[in-house]
């Protein structure tokens, strides 16, 4: 059974999951974060194991090899929240 606390902080998650979704659609070039930053963001090992898993779809910005890898912020808060939700049900 899930406590208040962890009701209130999956709630607060899901509104910026939403608010990250909202502005996927009014801007999606805002909605890009490249790899260096996602690492940054979410942590080296978390985007490392998802990466590896084929859990997160890159593209290049660019048509160059060495163009910075990018994706969407929306694509991995959805998959944090959904990692979250799984932990919490076992």
């Amino acid at each position: 059974m899930i406590n208040l606390n962890e009701l209130r902080e999956q709630l607060i998650q899901l509104a910026e999951l939403i608010a990250a979704v909202a502005l996927k659609h009014q801007n999606s070039i805002a909605d890009e974060i490249t790899e260096r930053k996602a690492k940054a963001d979410f942590g080296s090992r978390w985007i490392n194991y998802h990466d590896k898993h084929n859990h997160i779809k890159w593209h290049r910005k660019g048509p160059h090899k060495n163009s910075p890898k990018v994706t969407s912020r929306s694509a991995l808060l959805a998959l944090c929240e959904a990692e979250q939700l799984t932990r919490t049900k076992k």
